[in-house]
């Protein structure tokens, strides 16, 4: 059996593109067993059918994320126009949606709890 401990939280952090850099939040809704926006976008090699990954891909890492209202913000420091995304067209919002993720399939959206 396990012992209760007393755990304090300091810090949230959400990486919203894996391999990218991530953002430190003061609150977060918690989606099923993670964090909303954590992990939700990924870059995918189509030529090597495969995610790309920053450990083979140390490019990722120069990359910086932003969240300005419900847009995420993209930017690299060569680059004078960043890459937007609108969170509100992410299907996650949608009750038709069919959303794949590295936890399995599910259907529509769902209320989570703010966690802070």
């Amino acid at each position: 059996m396990l012992a209760h401990k007393e755990v304090e939280l300091r810090q949230i952090w959400i990486y919203p593109i894996a391999s990218m850099h991530g953002l430190q939040v003061q609150e977060a809704v918690v989606k099923g067993p993670r964090f909303q926006w954590d992990r939700e976008w990924g870059l995918f090699d189509v030529d090597k059918q495969e995610a790309v990954a920053g450990k083979n891909c140390t490019l990722l890492y120069h990359f910086k994320i932003s969240f300005e209202a419900e847009i995420l913000k993209v930017t690299h420091p060569s680059s004078e126009a960043p890459l937007l995304i609108d969170t509100t067209q992410h299907p996650q919002n949608r009750e038709d949606a069919e959303i794949m993720t590295l936890y399995g399939t599910k259907k529509g959206a769902s209320e989570g709890e703010a966690a802070s």
